[in-house]
């Protein structure tokens, strides 16, 4: 069993929870930048969604693009990270279920193992929406000192 002792979780909650956010709001960060100026294109996105049978596919594409950038960048500087978190586990779910829910990749049993990463992706961002930025930096807030360790007992 990993013992810790209380001073490392104390660091844990404060950098921990920081690394989180860059780590979940970076995937969803680099992803819509990559919509815009690599590979993925806004034209092959609204394709994709067109051929769901959404409506105006140009406009939803264009959303995409603003939540993932947005929202994204928002969780990574810790600002507004609820609602960061909020747009993005919207986003989450509306793309399981237009894109994920009833396809299969060869995974166990049939299942689609993007739609259980996409439902991962969403406690991530549940536990960042509960809890917030966490104690260690974020914008506006600087770097928040570090409780005594008799303060943050569980």
């Amino acid at each position: 069993m990993l013992m810790m002792q209380e001073s490392h979780r104390v660091m844990l909650r404060s950098y921990g929870l920081l690394l989180a956010r860059v780590l979940m709001g970076g995937m969803f960060l680099i992803s819509g930048l990559n919509i815009l100026f690599g590979t993925g294109s806004v034209v092959g996105v609204a394709a994709m969604i067109g051929e769901t049978g959404l409506p105006t596919a140009t406009l939803l594409a264009w959303l995409v693009v603003a939540v993932k950038i947005l929202g994204g960048g928002a969780l990574m500087l810790g600002y507004r990270t609820g609602l960061a978190a909020g747009a993005l586990i919207g986003f989450t779910i509306v793309a399981s279920l237009a894109f994920h829910l009833g396809a299969s990749e060869g995974g166990p049993f049939g299942w689609d193992m993007g739609l259980f990463k996409n439902l991962a992706i969403i406690g991530g961002l549940l536990y960042a929406m509960a809890y917030g930025p966490g104690e260690g930096w974020k914008l506006g807030g600087g770097a928040a000192p570090m409780p005594s360790a008799q303060a943050s007992r569980f």
